[in-house]
């Protein structure tokens, strides 16, 4: 505490008490009475400082009970989105699962036809083959008839 704001030294109790204004040597005691003012004023001073900070710790406690919550509800958002994310990874991963099933399956069709294709068109040249020949004959045939 500075030296200007030093106290003096409190008088007991027992000499307190006795004295009320206007008390003692027919002069008031002013400088009793302005004394227990200051007191009184530095005390209210001092309730008003604590109770300001109770209020700012009240706040501060509102404001921690407030992000928590926002934190919670942070958390639980997260949480749903997380296996909104999970169930589409699933979803996806079935359906490339069966798209490659498919992609399989086609692949085997594709072979299959190939393999048809390529029988039609042995019978087809076979055929032409077997065409070819009887039409020689066919063709002789039908030019000695037209010789005759």
């Amino acid at each position: 505490m500075p030296p200007s704001r030093r106290r003096a030294p409190a008088k007991p109790a027992r000499l307190r008490r006795g004295r009320q204004r206007g008390q003692g040597a027919g002069r008031p005691d002013r400088q009793g009475d302005r004394g227990h003012q200051r007191a009184d004023h530095r005390h209210a001073a001092r309730h008003t400082r604590s109770i300001e900070a109770i209020g700012a710790i009240e706040r501060t406690i509102r404001d921690i009970g407030d992000i928590s919550s926002a934190i919670a509800a942070a958390v639980t958002e997260q949480g749903a989105a997380t296996q909104e994310i999970a169930r589409s990874v699933e979803t996806a991963a079935r359906r490339t699962s069966e798209t490659a099933s498919e992609v399989t399956r086609v692949g085997e069709a594709t072979a299959a036809t190939r393999d048809n294709a390529n029988a039609v068109k042995a019978v087809a040249d076979d055929l032409g083959n077997v065409a070819a020949r009887i039409s020689r004959p066919g063709d002789q045939f039908f030019e000695k008839l037209h010789a005759a």
